[in-house]
C-alpha cells in the first residue's frame, strides 16, 4: 500500500465515522430531548421547560465536531507517518522496555500530596494558597502515576517471597507496564473523577446551605418598615396579618423604632430597643455609652467583619462615636446599615431633621417555606402599589418577604444545579469511557496472552483472580485519588467561601462510588467472559 492510499484510507475512515458520530448524537438527542426536559423540570423544580426544535444549537454542534474531527486527521497521519504498515498491524505485539522511574520524582510526588493534603488541615488561611495547593495537588497526581505508583510496584517485584507467589507474578509484572502506559490516561481519569465528587458535592449542598444562609440574613420572614406619617401602614398590616391567618400560619409579631440616617440610608437603634428585640432571635445584650456605638455586620464573609473589626471610629450623619464592637446578630435584613447607640443619643437624635424615624414590624412563623410562591406574589403586590417615590427620595415604606428572595434563591440555584450536575454526568461518563476503550484496545492483546498461559497451566479460578486484580487497580486507584482530591478541593472551597459543607457534601461520593462500581462488575465480567470464551475448557 502507497503512502497516498494509507491516507486516503485514513481520511476516509476518519471521515465516516466522523459523520456517523455527528448524525447518531443529533438524532439520538432530538429522541431523548423530551424525557430528558421533563426529568429535569421536576428533578430541579424548574419551570418553563419546554420541549423545541434547537436549530442555532444543532449548527453549533455541526460546526464543532466537523472541526474537531478535521483537525484530528492530520494528527492521525502525522502519528503513521513514519511507520510501516507491518509495524501498524503488530501494533502492541512487540516487546516492551522495562519502565523506568525516578526516585527522585517519587519523593517529590510525596512532598507535593503532602503539601497539597496537609496545608488544608492546619489553621491557617489556606485559602491564600490555593492556587500553590491546586498545583502541588495536579503535579503530585501526574507524578503519582507515572513514577510512584510503578516505582512501588517495581518495589513488589524485587521482593522475590510475594511476587513468586502463585498468581502475585502475573498481576504484578502486568500492572507495572499497565499503570506506565496509562498513566496519562489514569491522571486524567482522576482529573475528570475529582471534578465530578466536587460539583456534585458541592452543588448537592447547596440547597440546605442556602436555606441556612437566607434563614441567618434575614431575622424575620417578613419585614415591614413604615416611616413616620406613612398613610398605608395600617391597611398593609391588616392584610399582611389577614393573609398569614388565612393560609393557616400562627405568626410571632414584633415591632421596634429606629431612625433613618438620610445622608447615608443607615438606620439607628437604641440599645434598649435592640437588647429587646435580641431576646426573641437569641442575640448577645449590647451595652453602650454615649458616645460609643455598636456595629451591627450588614454581611457574613470573613473579610468585611476584619475590615469592621479594624475600625475605631465610626461617623454617622454630623457625629462621631466610637466603634466598641460588632453585634452578634442583625434584626434588620441583611444588606442594612445599622448602628447601636444609647438610649440617651436615640433620643436626643430623635428630634433632628436629619433622622427620619421609622417603625419596624416583623413577624415570624414556622414552614414558611412552604409557602414560597405566596410570599413572592405578596411581595410583587407590596411593590406594585407602594406610594414611593425613588426619583423624589420620598420612601414611605419597605417590604421584605424571606419567601420572596429565597425563591429568587432557589430558582439560580436549582439553575445551577442541573447545570453542574449535567457537567458532572458528562464529565463522569468520559473518564468510564476511557476506561472501556482502554480495556478493549488491549483485549486482542489479553487473549492471546492467557490463551499461552492456559497452555502452561493456567486455571479459570487464576485467570479470574489476575483479571480481576489488574481491572480493580485500574478502576479503584483513581477513584481513591479522586476522593482525596476532592475532599481538599472541598475543605479550600469551604474556606473561601466562609462556610462547611459538611459530611452530607461528601455522601454523595457514596452514590457516585455506588454506580462507579456497578460499571466495574459488569465490565470486569465482560471482560473475563471474553477471554475466557477462547479458552477451551473455561467456560464448559
Amino acid at each position: 500500500m502507497s503512502d497516498k492510499q494509507l491516507k486516503k484510507l485514513v481520511f476516509l475512515e476518519s471521515l465516516f465515522i466522523g459523520v456517523l458520530s455527528i448524525i447518531c448524537a443529533l438524532v439520538f438527542g432530538l429522541i431523548f430531548s423530551k424525557p430528558f426536559l421533563l426529568i429535569v423540570s421536576r428533578a430541579f423544580s424548574i419551570n418553563n421547560l419546554n420541549m423545541y426544535f434547537p436549530i442555532k444549537s444543532i449548527i453549533v454542534t455541526i460546526i464543532v465536531f466537523t472541526l474537531l474531527f478535521t483537525i484530528s486527521i492530520p494528527f492521525v497521519m502525522i502519528t503513521i507517518k513514519n511507520k510501516t504498515i507491518i509495524e501498524l498491524l503488530n501494533g502492541s505485539k512487540k516487546p516492551k522496555n522495562e519502565p523506568k522511574t525516578s526516585i527522585f520524582l517519587s519523593i517529590l510526588t510525596v512532598v507535593l500530596l503532602g503539601i497539597g493534603y496537609v496545608v488544608p488541615f492546619l489553621n491557617i488561611n489556606s485559602g491564600n494558597l490555593t492556587y500553590v495547593l491546586v498545583a502541588c495537588i495536579i503535579f503530585g497526581t501526574y507524578f503519582f502515576f507515572s513514577q510512584t505508583l510503578v516505582w512501588v510496584l517495581k518495589k513488589l517485584k524485587n521482593n522475590k517471597n510475594l511476587y513468586m507467589n502463585k498468581t502475585n507474578l502475573l498481576w504484578i509484572s502486568n500492572l507495572v507496564y499497565k499503570i506506565k502506559d496509562n498513566s496519562r490516561l489514569l491522571f486524567l481519569m482522576t482529573t475528570l473523577l475529582s471534578i465530578t465528587l466536587v460539583s456534585i458535592a458541592t452543588l448537592s449542598s447547596l440547597v440546605s446551605i442556602q436555606l441556612d444562609e437566607q434563614r441567618a440574613a434575614y431575622p424575620f420572614v417578613i419585614n415591614y418598615q413604615s416611616a413616620d406619617g406613612n398613610p398605608q401602614e395600617k391597611d398593609r398590616l391588616e392584610l399582611i396579618e389577614k393573609t398569614l391567618t388565612e393560609d393557616g400560619f400562627i405568626y410571632d409579631k414584633t415591632s421596634f423604632n429606629s431612625l433613618r440616617v438620610k445622608d447615608n440610608g443607615g438606620y439607628l437603634v437604641s440599645q434598649s430597643e435592640f437588647n429587646q428585640v435580641g431576646q426573641k432571635l437569641n442575640l448577645d445584650n449590647v451595652s453602650v455609652t454615649d458616645d460609643e456605638v455598636v456595629i451591627v455586620p450588614r454581611y457574613t464573609d470573613s473579610s468585611y467583619m476584619s475590615s469592621l473589626n479594624e475600625l475605631k471610629t465610626l461617623q454617622i450623619g454630623k457625629i462621631n462615636l466610637k466603634a466598641k464592637g460588632l453585634a452578634s446578630g442583625k434584626i434588620f435584613p441583611a444588606g442594612y446599615k445599622t448602628y447601636i447607640i444609647s438610649d440617651y443619643l436615640f433620643k436626643k437624635l430623635s428630634n433632628n431633621p436629619e433622622y427620619e424615624k421609622v417603625t419596624s414590624f416583623g413577624y415570624n412563623f414556622n414552614g414558611w417555606e412552604k409557602s414560597i410562591e405566596e410570599g413572592y406574589n405578596f411581595n410583587e403586590h407590596i411593590k406594585n402599589t407602594s406610594k414611593n417615590n425613588f426619583e423624589k427620595g420620598i420612601l414611605k415604606e419597605t417590604y421584605t418577604d424571606l419567601r420572596y428572595y429565597y425563591k429568587v434563591s432557589i430558582d439560580i440555584t436549582n439553575t445551577m444545579n442541573f447545570m453542574g450536575i449535567f457537567m458532572s454526568i458528562v464529565f463522569f461518563i468520559g473518564s468510564c469511557s476511557f476506561l472501556y476503550f482502554r480495556f478493549y484496545t488491549d483485549l486482542i492483546y489479553d487473549k492471546e496472552k492467557y490463551k499461552n498461559l492456559s497452555k502452561l497451566g493456567l486455571s479459570y479460578k487464576e485467570l479470574k483472580k489476575v483479571l480481576t486484580i489488574e481491572i480493580s487497580s485500574m478502576f479503584y486507584i483513581p477513584y481513591l485519588v479522586a476522593f482525596f482530591n476532592a475532599t481538599i478541593s472541598i475543605i479550600i472551597f469551604s474556606k473561601i467561601k466562609g462556610f462547611s459543607l459538611g459530611l452530607k457534601g461528601l455522601s454523595t461520593s457514596c452514590i457516585i462510588l455506588v454506580i462507579y462500581s456497578i460499571y466495574f462488575v459488569i465490565l470486569k465480567n465482560k471482560y473475563i467472559k471474553e477471554i475466557a470464551k477462547i479458552i477451551p475448557g473455561y467456560l464448559d
